[in-house]
């Protein structure tokens, strides 16, 4: 038999087992090729996270926050005095004996030594100590309000409204006088118990924000 007949012959009777070869190394081939594939998948996912974690220029400082005074629109002219004390700076209802009620902003949590400096140089009339807002509340001269705002720690002057009660009877307002007509029942000869579980009366909220300690008029009467 000639060589080529030969050669033709060992490759028909062995082709199951090439076949099977190639198909183990093309199987080989396609699951290197996966795990490249999914290696990149992850890295491209992962190349926002990194962006975001390797810092940009670790040598930068922070941006320290400007304090509130800095840029506010309680004082857009920037002159320490707020707007609303330069548009009411005649109003009548304010003003009294020359003097307006004014909230004194600070640089710092104000003390008896703030009140002493403000009453001594511009003859403030201190009410309450505001140390939730780094504060004094009072009443200041009209004519001193410049001068306040160039007292070392003082950062802004405020107007501090008058409150009054707009609602002092509530009768009307929910309709009761109209129930009491109608029905002929006013409570008379009736007792009312509240059961509560108390409060406590030396909370900040119940003081009686004159700062004396001697006053007798508690927010706490029973």
């Amino acid at each position: 038999m000639p060589l080529g007949e030969i050669e033709s012959s060992i490759l028909l009777k062995n082709k199951p087992l090439i076949n099977q070869h190639c198909f183990a190394i093309l199987g080989a081939i396609l699951r290197k090729m996966s795990n490249l594939i999914s290696i990149a998948m992850v890295l491209i996912m992962l190349m926002p996270s990194l962006g975001t974690i390797i810092p940009v220029n670790s040598e930068k400082s922070e941006v320290e926050e400007e304090p509130w005074w800095i840029d506010t629109t309680v004082d857009r002219n920037k002159n320490g005095i707020g707007d609303m004390i330069e548009k009411h700076i005649d109003n009548p209802i304010l003003l009294q004996d020359g003097t307006l009620p004014i909230i004194v902003d600070f640089d710092h949590t104000p003390d008896a030594e703030d009140v002493m400096i403000l009453e001594q140089e511009v003859s403030f009339e201190h009410e309450f100590f505001l140390p939730g807002i780094d504060a004094l509340a009072g009443r200041l001269p009209v004519s001193m309000l410049e001068k306040t705002t160039q007292i070392p720690g003082v950062v802004m002057l405020e107007l501090d409204g008058i409150m009054s009660i707009q609602n002092g009877d509530a009768v009307v307002l929910h309709g009761v006088d109209s129930a009491w007509q109608e029905t002929g029942y006013d409570g008379s000869g009736t007792t009312v118990a509240i059961i509560d579980t108390g409060i406590d009366g030396a909370h900040a909220s119940l003081d009686d924000q004159d700062d004396d300690n001697s006053t007798n008029d508690p927010k706490v009467i029973a």
